[in-house]
C-alpha cells in the first residue's frame, strides 16, 4: 500500500511524523496492535523508518485467528471404570474467558453445545490464553445426577440476573469446571470438559457388646465386642427438593422415600470369598447433594435387641450438613453417617445383647453365581 501526495514539512519547516496503523484486518486475520511511525524524504518512496537504509521496513503483519472447540461429555464413574463409556452432552452452556496481563479473566461470550456436545469459539488471538468454564447443563430427568467432578460447581451458581460474572480471579476460577487452550497455538484446539455421575457404597459391621458372665453387673467383667449376624435392614432413598437448606433437620418418613434394598448382616464376603461375620454391604448408590438415605433396622437377629436410638440412621453426602431429627417412640435417633462420592465407606452399628434361655435356630445358604 502506497500513500501519495503527502506533505513532508509543516508550516514551521519541521518534518511531519506520520503514524500508520491498521483499521480493518482481512477476514480470518487480526491486527496485532503494531503502530508504525516515520517521516518522509523528498523525492523518495519511503519503505523503511524515516527512509534510512539501516532501519526496519514499514511492515504491518496480520496474524491468523484461531479457534477453540470444547467437547462436553459425561459418564457414570462406576460403569466408566469397567467400560470407558462416555456420552455427549447437548445443551450445556459454556462461558469463554480471556486471561489478562493482570492474571484476571474477562468474559468474552457464551455458547451452547450442539447435538455432538461441541461448542467452537472462533476469532481468537494466538497470543492469549482462554478458559472455557461450564455455566450450566439442561435440567432434565436424564441428567438429574450429572454434576461437575471433584466437588466443582457451575458458574451459574454465581450468576447475576442470569449473566455470568464479568471477571474472575484465578482463585475463583479454580472453584469451577473449566478447560484451557494453549497460548501461541496457530491451529484449532480441542479440549474435553467432563461431567460425572458419582456413586457410593456403605459397608456396615453389626455387633453387640456381650458380658461373658451373662447378666453380671460386676464392673470388673470384660465386655466383648461380638459380631451380630442375621440382623435385617431396609435402605431407603430420599430425594430432597432444591430449596432444602444444607443444614436442614430431616425425619424419616417412608411415604417420602423409595426402597433401595434389604440386607442381612453376615452376608458380605472378603477377598477370598469367606463370609465376614456381622458385615453387609449396600448396593452401589446414587450420589448427590440432594440425595440422602435412611438405614432402618427391622430385626436385631438372635440374642440381640434393637437399640431405639440406632434404628433409623440418616446417611448424607459428606459435603452436606443435614441432621437426623427422627423420633422413635420416646427416643431421638440422632445417628448420622456420611457417604463419600466414588468411595466405599465403612461404619458400625450396635445392638443390645440379650441374655437368658432362647430357642433361635438359624441356617445359612450361600450361593455362588457366575457366567
Amino acid at each position: 500500500m502506497t500513500f501519495k501526495d503527502l506533505p513532508i514539512y509543516d508550516g514551521s519547516g519541521t518534518k511531519i511524523t506520520y503514524y500508520i496503523r491498521e483499521k480493518t484486518a482481512p477476514k480470518g486475520y487480526y491486527w496485532n496492535g503494531t503502530e508504525l511511525a516515520t517521516t518522509l524524504v523528498p523525492g523518495q518512496i519511503v519503505s523503511t523508518k524515516d527512509g534510512a537504509q539501516n532501519e526496519a521496513p514499514l511492515t504491518l503483519v496480520n496474524k491468523k485467528e484461531t479457534a477453540f472447540t470444547v467437547k462436553k461429555v459425561y459418564y457414570d464413574v462406576w460403569e466408566h471404570s469397567f467400560t470407558g463409556t462416555e456420552l455427549s452432552l447437548q445443551g450445556a452452556q459454556i462461558a469463554l474467558y480471556k486471561k489478562g496481563t493482570d492474571g484476571k479473566y474477562t468474559f468474552v461470550e457464551m455458547l451452547t453445545t450442539d447435538v455432538l456436545g461441541q461448542a467452537t469459539f472462533e476469532g481468537l488471538t494466538q497470543e492469549d490464553t482462554y478458559v472455557a468454564v461450564e455455566y450450566s447443563i439442561p435440567k432434565t430427568e436424564e441428567l438429574a445426577l450429572v454434576e461437575p467432578p471433584a466437588g466443582k460447581k457451575y458458574l451459574s451458581e454465581d450468576a447475576t440476573n442470569g449473566n455470568p460474572p464479568a471477571e474472575l480471579t484465578k482463585e475463583q476460577l479454580e472453584s469451577y469446571n473449566y478447560v484451557s487452550n494453549k497460548s501461541g497455538s496457530t491451529t484449532l484446539e480441542t479440549a474435553t470438559l467432563e461431567n460425572v455421575i458419582n456413586w457410593a457404597q456403605i459397608r456396615v459391621e453389626k455387633y453387640k457388646m456381650v458380658d461373658p458372665n451373662g447378666t453380671s453387673t460386676d464392673p470388673q467383667d470384660e465386655i466383648e465386642k461380638v459380631p451380630q449376624n442375621h440382623a435385617t435392614f431396609e435402605l431407603y432413598q430420599q430425594v430432597l427438593s432444591d430449596d432444602t437448606a444444607n443444614d436442614a433437620a430431616l425425619s424419616f418418613d417412608k411415604a417420602n422415600c423409595t426402597l433401595v434394598g434389604t440386607y442381612t448382616s453376615g452376608t458380605l464376603s472378603d477377598e477370598d470369598g469367606d463370609a465376614m461375620s456381622g458385615w453387609f454391604a449396600t448396593n452401589i448408590l446414587d450420589s448427590a447433594k440432594h440425595i440422602v438415605y435412611w438405614l432402618v433396622e427391622t430385626d436385631p437377629g438372635p440374642g440381640a435387641e434393637i437399640m431405639p436410638a440406632n434404628q433409623y440412621v440418616l446417611i448424607r453426602r459428606d459435603d452436606t450438613g443435614y441432621t437426623n431429627a427422627t423420633v422413635n417412640g420416646e427416643t431421638s435417633c440422632t445417628t448420622v453417617w456420611n457417604y463419600i462420592s466414588n468411595q466405599i465407606v465403612k461404619e458400625d452399628l450396635e445392638n443390645e445383647a440379650v441374655y437368658g434361655p432362647g430357642d433361635d435356630h438359624i441356617a445359612n445358604i450361600r450361593i455362588s453365581k457366575w457366567a
